[in-house]
């Protein structure tokens, strides 16, 4: 068999193999956590050296000098967010926010009877935005007017999005020898997300004939879920290695509500040449809310201070 047949047979058999898996919505670039951590934006698997070893990898934290405390300098950012053409040609939806970014609270412990064992507490803000737009419109009366046009036409469109995850976590990592050691943190973890759309438009004819097209689309979350990242540290001096795997959320508690409405009239939905009346509303609450993430693993090289993926 040719080398170029086998590597066709294995990457059809891999993909066979591959079941559903849950898409990532945060990536290690999105959010930083120490000094070093953010100077080089998180690409610190191999060679991080402060506690921001309970996320990046937990195997590097009994391998850091004197690592009792950490707390994340505040750092502000001004996040922008636009959605081009979302009312039309040349009509966008744009939503600027001014503050802080995800912190980091770390402090770690030291056990005199048990010296190659290292312990640390953390708390950590991994995910934190918000997108919140409004914008109403007025269309003036026709020059013009005839009795089916519309005279005025009024209506807004308001899209919300705010989501916030909060990690607690306890890490654990042992020294297997000078140059090699592991570990892992164990994260308990709070995310909630709440999402909102509307659109209300109105319009009035000069045969005082009245349109009203109103949607809402309206929806809160919290989850409450356990995971653990398990991390390899090599350190051949000045060459570092490291290796982490994230295993999956295990959801333990969720809560969700749902709102969904529609009040048309005078608006012709399904273009069948009749003007329809809606009127529809349902709202449920208690609602289990489960929230899912992907194995995932990460692993890099880095010599000194100058890291570089692998």
């Amino acid at each position: 068999m040719s080398k170029h047949m086998f590597r066709i047979k294995l990457v059809v058999a891999i993909c066979l193999c591959t079941g559903v898996t849950n898409a990532q919505d945060g990536h290690y670039w999105s959010s930083q956590y120490g000094t070093t951590s953010n100077l080089l934006s998180g690409v610190v698997i191999g060679s991080v050296n402060d506690l921001g070893a309970i996320y990046y990898n937990p195997g590097r934290l009994v391998m850091i000098d004197n690592p009792s405390f950490l707390l994340s300098t505040k750092v502000y950012q001004l996040e922008t967010i636009t959605l081009e053409n979302a009312l039309g040609e040349n009509r966008d939806l744009k939503d600027s926010n001014f503050g802080g970014v995800p912190e980091l609270l770390a402090v770690s412990f030291n056990m005199k009877s048990l010296p190659k064992h290292r312990i640390a507490f953390s708390l950590l803000t991994r995910r934190q935005s918000e997108f919140d737009v409004l914008v109403r419109a007025q269309v003036p009366l026709q020059e013009i007017p005839t009795p089916t046009a519309p005279e005025l036409i009024t209506g807004e469109v308001k899209i919300l999005t705010d989501v916030k995850e909060e990690w607690f976590g306890v890490t654990w990592s042992f020294k297997a020898s000078d140059k090699v050691s592991f570990g892992i943190s164990n994260f308990l973890t709070q995310r909630s997300k709440s999402n909102l759309f509307s659109v209300r438009f109105q319009s009035l004819t000069s045969a005082d004939f009245i349109t009203i097209f109103n949607r809402n689309r309206d929806f809160e979350m919290d989850n409450l879920g356990l995971m653990w990242k398990g991390g390899m540290s090599l350190d051949f001096s000045p060459v570092t290695l490291g290796l982490v795997i994230t295993t999956p959320r295990i959801n333990i508690s969720g809560n969700g509500s749902y709102l969904y409405e529609d009040f048309f009239t005078g608006v012709d939905i399904d273009g069948d040449g009749v003007l329809d009346k809606v009127f529809s509303s349902n709202y449920q609450e208690d609602i289990d809310a489960v929230f899912r993430s992907p194995w995932a693993n990460r692993c890099q090289r880095g010599k000194g201070h100058h890291p570089f993926q692998c």
